[in-house]
C-alpha cells in the first residue's frame, strides 16, 4: 500500500487516464495474527470475547485497504490525496479469524468533473468454503480545487434521534489505528502535515470512525447485517463526546437512520443500518 502511494506522488509514474475496462484483482492473505485482532477489537470498543472466533466485520480496514490502494492506483491521481466519502459494508456470513482470506477487488467507476474526482471501488472477502463473507463498497474523492465546507448540524423535523452510546479519541489515535491497519496516510499520523491541511490538524481515519460507531451500536443491542455511512465532517484528533444516535421514529426497524454527532450538534457521519 505504501509503495502504491509513493509511486502515485510522482505524476510520471501515474496512469495517463482512467482505465476504460473494469480493473480487478484477487489475492489470498494469511490469517491475521491473534494478538493483532485482539488489540484491534479492544481499540474499537468491542466487549471482551465478542470476536473470539470471528473477525470484526469492520476489520476490512486491515484486509481491504491494500486492495483499495491498488485499485485507486489505476486512476491518474495521487493515492495519498484520496479522502473517504462513504462506505457500505454488508455482512453475508461470519468471517473466521483463523483462516486465510480470499480477497477480490474491482474498480467500479471513476468520475471527474474538474473540481473533484469520485472513485467507487468494491472489495469482498471470504474463506475456503464461504467465498463471500463480507462485501464493502468504498467511495473516495480527490479534490482538485478547495471547496468551502458547510457546517453540518443535527436536522430537525420528523426524525427523532436518540443517543445509544458515545466514544472519543485522543491525539495518538491516528497513529494507534495506523499501527493496527497499516494505513499510515500522513493526514492521520503526522501533525506537521495535518496542520498544513484544510483541517488544521490530524484527523481520524474514516474506517476508525466506522469501527467505533459500529461497536457502539452493537454494544447497545443492535444486530447489524448492513451499515451504509457517509462521512460529513472529519473527526479531529483529539475529540471527545462523540454521540452515536439512532432514529427512533422509523417504524421499519430493518432500515434505521444513524448519525455521529459531536459538541455543538456538529454531524460527522450519517447513514443507515439494516438489522437482522
Amino acid at each position: 500500500m505504501l509503495l502504491v502511494g509513493v509511486r502515485s506522488l510522482i505524476p510520471l509514474f501515474r496512469p495517463n487516464s482512467v482505465p476504460s475496462n473494469p480493473v480487478t484483482k484477487s489475492s489470498t492473505l494469511p490469517a491475521a495474527a491473534a494478538d493483532l485482532v485482539d488489540h484491534y477489537a479492544e481499540w474499537c470498543g468491542a466487549s471482551e470475547g465478542r470476536y473470539l472466533n470471528n473477525l470484526p466485520p469492520h476489520f476490512c480496514s486491515h484486509w481491504a485497504l491494500p486492495m483499495l490502494a491498488w485499485l485507486g492506483g489505476h486512476a491518474p491521481y495521487n493515492v495519498l490525496g484520496l479522502l473517504n466519502q462513504g462506505v457500505r459494508l454488508k455482512i453475508h456470513a461470519p468471517m473466521p479469524r483463523n483462516k486465510p482470506l480470499r480477497v477480490f477487488g474491482e474498480l467500479i467507476d471513476v468520475h471527474d468533473d474538474g473540481n473533484r474526482a469520485r472513485i467507487h471501488s468494491r472489495v469482498s472477502a471470504g474463506v475456503a468454503g464461504q467465498e463471500e463473507c463480507i462485501t464493502i463498497d468504498n467511495y473516495t474523492v480527490v479534490m482538485h480545487r478547495r471547496i468551502k465546507a458547510k457546517s453540518q448540524r443535527k436536522e430537525q423535523g420528523d426524525q427523532d434521534f436518540k443517543t445509544v452510546g458515545s466514544w472519543s479519541v485522543n491525539k495518538n489515535d491516528g497513529v494507534n489505528f495506523a499501527m493496527l491497519t497499516g494505513d499510515f496516510n500522513p493526514i492521520h499520523t503526522l501533525n506537521a502535515v495535518g496542520q498544513r491541511s484544510q483541517f488544521g490538524g490530524c484527523i481520524l481515519h474514516g474506517f476508525g470512525q466506522l469501527a467505533r460507531t459500529y461497536e457502539t451500536l452493537v454494544n447497545s443491542g443492535l444486530d447489524i447485517e448492513e451499515i451504509d455511512i457517509r462521512w460529513i465532517k472529519p473527526v479531529k484528533l483529539p475529540s471527545s463526546i462523540l454521540n452515536v444516535q439512532v432514529d427512533q421514529s422509523v417504524s421499519d426497524k430493518t432500515c434505521t437512520p444513524i448519525q455521529l454527532v459531536g459538541p455543538g450538534g456538529v454531524v460527522h457521519l450519517v447513514g443507515s443500518i439494516i438489522t437482522k
